[in-house]
């Protein structure tokens, strides 16, 4: 019985597309992973570093804003309010920004620690803030009942978990989106070590 056997062009010729085909798989792959690659930058970068800023302006925006109310409740003066309106531009601008990113379907979970934020935050305004603010506009300064004060540091203190608990939820999504990042970009080390190594 005879065997067939191959020439040795036909073994270059296989060789050559067994090479060829493993080539422009490591391609493919060296591909997907730079995709991946990106979309990861872009969740970090975009996303998870801009919503992490934005919380901290909030913050920021919100203890000006108990600063200013508590000097004008002892000082009476408009000039205390400054921070106060200042902290309401500011926390404006974060919100719009929040809610913005809160819109995306990857949001997680900042879209429900926002509506908390946002509730402790309507909670101190017309609980506390605007008519504290009223009081000492009508009566003079320090015109505020021991209660009262008690009652708004409570709702800020609210208020301040709830952007604490935004801050750390934040946080953990930076640190996944980060961890991911590194992932895919070893990802694509992997694949262009391989392409090079099948190209050489």
């Amino acid at each position: 019985m005879r065997q067939s056997r191959l020439s040795a062009g036909a073994w270059l010729a296989l060789s050559v597309g067994v090479l060829a085909v493993a080539s422009l798989i490591a391609i493919g792959a060296a591909l997907i992973a730079s995709h991946h690659l990106t979309q990861a930058r872009q969740r970090v970068v975009d996303q998870v570093d801009v919503a992490a800023n934005t919380a901290l302006v909030l913050s920021n925006a919100m203890v000006n804003q108990e600063t200013g109310v508590r000097g004008f409740v002892l000082g009476g003066n408009d000039a205390f309010l400054d921070p106060y309106h200042a902290g309401v531009t500011d926390a404006r601008r974060a919100l719009a920004q929040l809610d913005a990113l809160a819109g995306r379907e990857d949001a997680g979970r900042l879209r429900g620690d926002l509506a908390a934020v946002r509730r402790a935050i309507d909670a101190w305004e017309t609980g506390y803030a605007q008519p504290t603010m009223e009081r000492i506009h009508r009566l003079g300064a320090g015109r505020v009942e021991a209660a009262a004060v008690a009652a708004g540091k409570a709702r800020f203190d609210t208020l301040r978990a709830a952007l604490a608990r935004l801050s750390a939820d934040l946080q953990a999504d930076r640190a996944d989106a980060r961890a991911d990042l590194a992932s895919a970009a070893a990802s694509l080390t992997r694949a262009l070590v391989f392409a090079a190594f099948l190209l050489l």
